[in-house]
Parts: structure tokens; C-alpha cells; sequence
């Protein structure tokens, strides 16, 4: 065995586990991947048999996107050789944790993690938790799941259609306290506050189905024209304008399809979720 053999690859392998920030984000994932499961033990009784779905189908990941949903649930989105794996994904780099104080953060993750068991459990017994074109916002099947799963559950008012989660009910902080605040001391890695997760105010937005019309191309430098990846009936994309001064890369991003708006010619980013945003 030469010095590039095991031995060599385990000293590295150690090293990297010791690593801070390594270490830290390995706490907070296995934090959340416990969580999930004692989620599930507990709904057992009103949810049977969500436990052994766990178990069986899902991988919990976190990522670090400073935009987009807080979570995301993705059927067969692993292979494990002959096994397909469905994945509970958890946003923790959300710009809007480095605003929380411990306990919201916690919270927030806690929300994210059953509003995603919900779809695992509707997709296992087989009902549609969501309606509309796109599947694009959460029916009263799934307001009824969240709501087994320790949830409050509201109209979406900024659609006027649909349901949201907006945190966890009494009943779920009865039921869940205690893995509020193990997660509460498993956080100590945080997006970073400011960068590219700011919030822009939107004033002189105007939302532009059909595009810009040909008498303001001469106005292109005062203006941005900006796209998400939404499409009409005849394939036409959603445009917004914006003012250039108000302009900001990466800052506005669409509910309907979990994209940012980007300068045309739109550059596409990675989608976030295949399920809708839920609103805050």
C-alpha cells in the first residue's frame, strides 16, 4: 500500500469530518432527519402508516438556496440501486432565517418538515393534495393532512384560492415542543444576513402577461424586462417591468412556479420545488 492508499484516504476523511462547518451542517441534518421520524411516530395514530413510508422511501436534505420555498417535496427524486427515494427537501439557507430569533428558525424548520410529510402521505394513500393548473396551490385534502400533522392551515389570501401553513397549531406545539427545541440547539450554521437574499420593494412593478408592447422599446434603458418561467395557454411567458433603479438580480420570485424573474433573455435557475410555495 503506497501513500496515496486507505490510510492515506481515511487521515482525509477525518480531517474533513472535523472541519466546522462541516460538522455543523452534519448536527443540523441529522437534527432534522431525527425530527422528521419522532414527526411520524407521533401522527402515527392519526396518520397510519406514514412512519413505515418514512422509513422505507424518503431522504431528508438540506439546502442552501436564498430564495425560493422553504421546502420542497420530491417523489422518486433518488436511486438506491433497485430502490427509488423520495426526498423531504429543507431550505435552512432561506435569507429570512438570518432575521429569526432560535426558536421561529426552529419553528420554521419543524412547519417545513410536516407540511412536506403531508404530500408524503397523500402521495402514499393516494390522494390529490393539490388543484389547479400546474397543480399550483394546496385543495382542503391536504389543509386536512396538515392539520393531522400539527399544523395551522389558512386560506392563501394572497391568491384567493387555495390553503397555506402558517406555522404550528397549539395542538402541534403540544405535540412537537420538544423537537422545537432540540432543533433550536442543533442551529448554528446560518445563511449569511444581507447578501444575495435581500428583499426589494416593488413599486414600480407592473405584471405584463403578453410582454412588452413595441412603443416602449425605446424606453429599453429606463427599464428592466424581466421573466419567471410561467407560460400561457399559446406559450407566452410571464413578464414583469421594473424600473432599472429599483432592479436587483435574484430578488423577485414567482409563487406560481418557484423561479426568480430574470432580465430577458431569461437565464433559467434551478427550480426549487415541484410543489407551491407556501406563503409567509
Amino acid at each position: 500500500m503506497n501513500a496515496w492508499g486507505v490510510s492515506a484516504q481515511s487521515d482525509e476523511l477525518a480531517t474533513i469530518s472535523t472541519q466546522p462547518g462541516q460538522a455543523a451542517f452534519r448536527v443540523l441534518s441529522d437534527a432534522c432527519s431525527r425530527a422528521a421520524l419522532e414527526v411520524c411516530l407521533r401522527s402515527e395514530p392519526h396518520l397510519p402508516g406514514l412512519t413505515a413510508a418514512f422509513r422505507k422511501r424518503v431522504v431528508v436534505v438540506l439546502g442552501g438556496q436564498a430564495l425560493g420555498a422553504f421546502g420542497s417535496y420530491q417523489p422518486e427524486k433518488w436511486q438506491l440501486e433497485a430502490t427509488a427515494l423520495d426526498e423531504i427537501h429543507i431550505n435552512v439557507g432561506m435569507f429570512m432565517f438570518a432575521h429569526m430569533d432560535a426558536t421561529a428558525r426552529a419553528e420554521e424548520i419543524l412547519d417545513t418538515i410536516c407540511h412536506e410529510l403531508a404530500h408524503l402521505y397523500a402521495r402514499v394513500v393516494g390522494l390529490k393534495d393539490t388543484s389547479g393548473r400546474g397543480n399550483r396551490y394546496h385543495n382542503r385534502t391536504f389543509a386536512r393532512l396538515a392539520t393531522l400533522l400539527g399544523l395551522r392551515v389558512a386560506k392563501n389570501d394572497r391568491s384567493y384560492i387555495g390553503h397555506v401553513t402558517v406555522g404550528l397549531s397549539e395542538v402541534g406545539r403540544d405535540r412537537f415542543g420538544d423537537l422545537v427545541a432540540e432543533l433550536e440547539s442543533a442551529i448554528r450554521l446560518l445563511p449569511a444576513s444581507g447578501a444575495t437574499g435581500r428583499a426589494v420593494a416593488l413599486p414600480s412593478v407592473s405584471v405584463t402577461p403578453l410582454g412588452l408592447g413595441e412603443g416602449e422599446a425605446g424606453n429599453a434603458s429606463k427599464y428592466v424586462s424581466a421573466q419567471c418561467k410561467c407560460r400561457d395557454q399559446r406559450g407566452r411567458p410571464r413578464t414583469i417591468r421594473m424600473a432599472r433603479g429599483w432592479w436587483l438580480e435574484d430578488s423577485v420570485g414567482c409563487a406560481l412556479c418557484q423561479h426568480v424573474f430574470a432580465e430577458s433573455p431569461p437565464m433559467w435557475r434551478t427550480p426549487t420545488s415541484t410543489h407551491p410555495k407556501r406563503a409567509r
